[in-house]
């Protein structure tokens, strides 16, 4: 079965991107394919791409920053995958990760792994870890446990409950059943877009045996977003 990965790409995210792109580009799945969308930066990122990895130019730099699902509707388009991977330039994914997604899969559910936050204290020494044969490594990084990310809890809360697009995917087909996911330009919505939709249809996302590890960057818009604060407050308050 073939795999589209689809990456928005944003301004000031390079070397996030770089590491994120040598995971991808070594995966263990043999079929697959990486779109990254830029929309909007002039950091030459086309020259980390080829093969596998697709790069697409979507907008100029100087751009007014917009939501995440605008590029990745860009790419569902295009793209030639039966199964679908939502990410993030940030987001390193374990080598396997393409594999266990599409092994894990059963087409009840969208799946997602748990999303932990590296503090921005680790991006200094992250490169001294060996985390391109074991992430697991970065779990070792100073303050990784009791690091509290923007949205309000620390890495061992977050390990209770899958959130955000975090390397998340699902077939074609079942994406289609919530029409994808809505095209709008308002930011920091991405993750509460659809699940309430999906719990509603019996489909709520459904979290996985490995997870992500979300590097630090400086962010474009205020947190904590409203919507995706309260369904956190919530989920701790039912927990």
């Amino acid at each position: 079965m073939k795999v589209s990965v689809l990456i928005p790409y944003f301004q000031g995210r390079r070397p996030l991107l770089e590491r994120t792109l040598w995971l991808l580009k070594n995966q263990t799945y043999e079929d697959y394919e990486v779109w990254i969308l830029d929309d909007g930066s002039n950091e030459n990122v086309s020259e980390l791409c080829g093969g596998k990895i697709i790069y697409e130019k979507l907008r100029d730099y100087g751009s007014p920053p917009r939501a995440s699902n605008m590029a990745w509707n860009h790419a569902y388009r295009k793209c030639d995958g039966e199964f679908i991977i939502l990410t993030h330039p940030e987001y390193m994914a374990p080598l396997n990760a393409i594999e266990r997604l599409v092994e894990l899969y059963d087409g009840s559910a969208r799946l997602e792994p748990v999303a932990l936050a590296l503090p921005s204290s680790a991006l200094g020494i992250i490169d001294t870890l060996d985390w391109k044969s074991d992430l697991k490594l970065l779990q070792h990084v100073p303050d990784f446990w009791t690091f509290r990310t923007p949205w309000g809890w620390t890495n061992m809360d977050a390990t209770a409950w899958c959130h955000h697009f975090a390397f998340t995917g699902q077939t074609r087909e079942a994406w289609d059943l919530t029409d994808f996911i809505p095209v709008t330009e308002q930011r920091g919505m991405n993750d509460s877009w659809i699940v309430d939709i999906e719990v509603e249809m019996g489909r709520p996302p459904r979290c996985v045996d490995f997870s992500v590890y979300h590097q630090h960057h400086e962010r474009t818009t205020e947190w904590p977003f409203p919507e995706r604060s309260v369904r956190h407050r919530r989920h701790r308050e039912n927990n």
